[in-house]
């Protein structure tokens, strides 16, 4: 027999006085389902995951179920990392970077109502006004002086930094391709260019050292502002069939790519390769503690 629904005298009260329905005495309504109905429904998604210890994906598919819309705190979320973006959010390689965005191949419920471009769309703009201030309180010789863990100078590194924006331009193109083949072609595909790794890593290296010559302190900053409105155009445009999309990434090439990724995983690929690299300059250009 199905127990009614609980109808509460007072909406904001968690656990508050209830109307109980009459039923049966071996069906105690207030039993730990109820109370685990009412928590799914009055906590935030953060105390909730704490307060039963449970993961974040689990306590927002209980919120789910219970007919709450969490999509604020995904907001919220983001605007919080964005606010500490200068904090170490990721593991070097050999180690799983700290997921910031649900994955979507992995949670099959999650919808294109749960992805938040907005979150997506901050995050970028933040890493130009980053890359801006950067730029503007540098010198020739702090440009000049090399990196911290990396064989190029703090100017090369800032490049490298706008590049990572520059490729997900090319990766949006490979998922949309990849994307309508079978799985297989992917990794194929992905698995060849892991044995490419040592040659890449000789490519990755001089291809920065060299178009920063080109797109130096005084043109770098507008580069990153075009691809930024072109990505963010873009994102925009997407509807979640194509945010779902998803190929095989050679792993061996970046501490950020996955065995899969969604095309949503990629729009924010570059802005966690930004805030990676960021820790990376040296001098005045190094972030505080």
């Amino acid at each position: 027999m199905a127990v009614p629904r609980l109808q509460r005298e007072r909406p904001h009260q968690f656990l508050g006085p209830v109307q109980t329905p009459e039923v049966p005495g071996h069906l105690n309504p207030i039993g730990t389902e109820c109370r685990l109905d009412l928590a799914r429904r009055e906590l935030p998604i953060s105390i909730l995951s704490d307060l039963f210890d449970i993961s974040i994906s689990t306590a927002m598919h209980w919120a789910r179920r219970a007919g709450r819309d969490w999509n604020a705190y995904i907001a919220a979320t983001h605007r919080e990392r964005s606010a500490t973006a200068h904090q170490p959010r990721y593991r070097l390689r050999h180690a799983d970077p700290v997921p910031s965005l649900v994955n979507e191949a992995e949670d099959p419920e999650m919808s294109d109502h749960d992805f938040d471009r907005g979150a997506i769309i901050d995050e970028m703009d933040d890493a130009r006004a980053t890359l801006h201030r950067l730029l503007a309180s540098a010198d020739g010789a702090t440009l000049r002086r090399r990196s911290n863990g990396t064989r190029w100078t703090n100017e090369e590194l800032l490049f490298h930094m706008v590049f990572g924006y520059m490729i997900v331009q090319a990766l949006l193109v490979l998922v949309r391709i990849f994307g309508r083949l079978p799985a297989p072609v992917s990794k194929g595909f992905a698995a060849v260019l892991n044995v490419l790794t040592a040659p890449f890593h000789v490519v990755n290296y001089w291809g920065s050292r060299l178009a920063a010559m080109t797109y130096n302190h005084r043109r770098m900053g507008a580069k990153l502002d075009r691809v930024v409105a072109s990505l963010q155009r873009h994102l925009r445009r997407e509807d979640s069939g194509s945010l779902a999309r998803s190929m095989s990434y050679p792993t061996r090439w970046d501490p950020f790519f996955k065995p899969t990724m969604t095309l949503a995983e990629v729009y924010h690929y570059p802005t966690q390769h930004f805030d990676f690299h960021r820790r990376q300059l040296s001098g005045p250009l190094a972030p505080t503690a």
